[in-house]
């Protein structure tokens, strides 16, 4: 008898969901964060210029702006979806190659949050710009997130090249360092509405955008 009224359970149970459309929600990245992304359009051509006069050109090569759906599932049955915006910004050089790239995230129940992403060679970083922390770095294949030791600086200005940059964000890379070599890029500079607008790497080298 037990055996019989588990069975119904479930059967009701199952026609019950059935019977329901999965719950959607979609998490929008907050208009603001957005700033973060440039203006540059695909396939143009950005040039930089490094503390011995020499040129460095990168292409912005695609702007990838997108919706990533997930879902969560009771016995096998669909109960909600969430759809999750994503944009990025890849570019590309002979020497230098990366992407920044924001995604709205969906932490627990009630809580989301907009997930700046970048990369430049072989450093990568994500940052929380809701909760305005470091939450992972990696080198190459290795990976931190527990003990980081890289930080964030937000700069109201930075003048380049004769030509100044507000809202800025400067990444300094502290971890992995004895993994790094030469060319790893220890300093990088965002500006909202510009992207990528300075970086230096370990051997004492600077570039600046032009």
């Amino acid at each position: 008898m037990k055996q019989s009224y588990r069975k119904l359970f479930y059967m009701v149970t199952a026609l019950f969901i059935i019977s329901c459309k999965p719950k959607e929600e979609q998490l929008f990245i907050d208009i603001e964060n957005k700033e973060w992304l440039s203006n540059f359009k695909a396939d143009s051509l950005v040039s930089f210029i490094d503390n011995n006069q020499i040129l460095h050109n990168i292409y912005y090569q695609s702007i990838n702006n997108s919706s990533v759906g997930s879902s969560s599932k009771f016995i096998g049955i669909k109960t909600s979806q969430t759809f999750s915006e994503y944009s990025g910004q890849y570019f590309n050089g002979i020497n230098f190659r990366g992407y920044i790239s924001l995604s709205a995230v969906k932490k627990s129940k009630n809580l989301s949050s907009d997930i700046l992403s970048v990369s430049l060679n072989s450093i990568n970083f994500m940052y929380d710009l809701d909760l305005k922390k470091i939450v992972t770095v990696n080198l190459n294949t290795d990976y931190e997130y527990d003990n980081i030791m890289s930080e964030i600086v937000f700069l109201d200005t930075l003048k380049i090249n004769n030509k100044s940059y507000n809202n800025v964000l400067n990444f300094k890379l502290k971890d992995f360092s004895n993994k790094w070599d030469s060319y790893t890029v220890t300093d990088l500079y965002i500006a909202k509405g510009s992207g990528l607008i300075k970086f230096k790497t370990q051997n004492g080298l600077e570039f600046s955008l032009r």
